[in-house]
């Protein structure tokens, strides 16, 4: 797909707000071939890396071209076009790329690959052990997500908010192909098997 787009002339972007974080697996960076031909890339570190909210980072292949989009020089601060404030949207901004470093820094490229494969595997589990309960499983799951949903919109939206008023789980609401749904992520270092286990029992009692 990306070299008709680029044949075209499209400019293209890859949205990895969580996928792009399976290129650090070799169990799972088969789901991101090709992605290296894009122009852009987009991914977060809180979804995976349990750093603050608002860490994220941008990617792109010609950095002029990304400072020069962003450049926010005024004739009382002048810079060179790839100065650090012209690569962001925010002229000011705390230090939030620290967070980030850090986490890479700590797990390093082996610790990044085994939080991936182990988010991937509890995920799978999860879905097992949903299918297994009777909760029906919508997506094929290939990474940290598990979307589910029942015949019944209504059933849907009542099951959601049960386990929610419970105060031991929480999952948001969707919505998928025009159905109601809930999504389940795995995306905690301190998950383990067993809170996978717990999370089934009680979704079980909401059934």
């Amino acid at each position: 797909m990306i070299p008709k787009a680029k044949a075209a002339g499209a400019w293209v972007h890859v949205d990895g707000a969580f996928g792009l974080w399976a290129r650090a697996s070799r169990n799972y960076n088969h789901l991101t071939s090709g992605i290296d031909l894009a122009d852009s890339w987009t991914t977060d570190g809180h979804k995976w890396l349990n750093t603050p909210y608002d860490s994220a980072v941008a990617i792109c292949r010609d950095k002029t071209l990304m400072a020069r989009t962003l450049n926010a020089d005024a004739v009382y601060a002048q810079s060179e076009d790839d100065a650090q404030k012209n690569l962001t949207l925010e002229f000011s901004r705390r230090a939030r790329g620290l967070g980030f470093w850090a986490a890479l820094h700590s797990l390093g490229r082996d610790g990044v690959e085994e939080l991936v494969d182990r988010y991937c595997s509890l995920a799978t589990r999860l879905a097992a052990g949903c299918a297994k309960i009777g909760i029906p499983v919508s997506n094929r799951v290939v990474l940290n997500q598990v979307l589910c949903a029942f015949d019944s919109e209504e059933k849907t939206k009542r099951f959601v908010s049960a386990a929610q008023a419970s105060g031991k789980v929480w999952f948001g609401p969707t919505v998928w192909q025009g159905k109601a749904a809930f999504r389940l992520s795995v995306s905690s270092w301190k998950t383990t098997e067993g809170h996978i286990d717990r999370l089934i029992e009680e979704l079980a009692r909401h059934l």
